[in-house]
């Protein structure tokens, strides 16, 4: 057994404007998991080579961009149920999302394209996330509710340059860092709610990590040691 790892504190970046609250639309994947009214549910967050920070909200089919001076604007609004965001390097917007399917959207006009949704004439379980390797191919995971049962899986991960991993424990309000050879190094420590759903790494030196937090609608931060692994969208 390891010993506790040191915890890094958090604060935060963005929080999501009241006046993007969704207070009103009916939504299946609230009603399904009973878990009250949610005005929004963050998760997929990717940057840009702007600096402008994506991220989804699930239940309402919204895409949020989030200027690098913190300003909120949706950026796509339709009928499915995002639920994870890369960005290419040619800008477009590749989404898995849940109901639908892989998506992408151009960037300029946000308008939507289905991707893929039939394949062999049979539907997905349900996308999750997705990711691009170094040479652009296209990975992504169609898990369905199958990791539902058990509200404290883990969930979004990211890489940085020394091959450590961090990972989201969604519902514990923490992101965990290990080592390549599964060490704990750290604990990342939410100041908001418990619902951590996914992180990416931005800033200038790539050393910030950004985690959406679902429960209050908001986006943290941390410093971290090491930079985040160069995403396919900056190269």
């Amino acid at each position: 057994m390891y010993a506790a790892p040191p915890v890094i504190q958090t604060e935060i970046h963005a929080t999501l404007p009241r006046e993007l609250h969704n207070t009103e639309k009916y939504s299946a994947w609230v009603a399904e998991r009973r878990a009250g009214k949610l005005h929004s549910f963050l998760e997929g967050p990717s940057f840009d080579r702007g600096g402008n920070l994506y991220c989804v909200d699930i239940p309402f089919g919204r895409i949020f961009r989030i200027s690098p001076q913190g300003e909120w604007q949706v950026f796509a609004e339709y009928g499915g149920e995002p639920n994870g965001l890369k960005i290419h390097k040619d800008g477009r917007i590749f989404v898995a999302d849940h109901k639908l399917g892989l998506l992408v959207f151009d960037p300029g006009t946000a308008k939507m394209e289905v991707v893929l949704n039939r394949p062999h004439h049979e539907g997905f379980k349900g996308l999750n996330d997705l990711v691009f390797a170094n040479n652009g191919d296209l990975y992504f995971t169609d898990q369905g509710q199958s990791a539902l049962e058990d509200p404290t899986g883990p969930d979004g991960v990211a890489l940085d340059d020394e091959g450590n991993l961090a990972i989201v424990h969604a519902g514990f309000g923490t992101v965990w860092v290990f080592s390549r050879l599964g060490e704990p190094l750290y604990r990342i420590k939410s100041c908001a709610g418990m619902r951590t759903t996914n992180v990416a790494y931005g800033g200038p030196d790539r050393k910030t990590l950004y985690i959406t937090e679902a429960e209050h609608g908001v986006i943290l931060k941390a410093q971290l040691p090491a930079p985040g692994k160069l995403m396919y969208s900056h190269m």
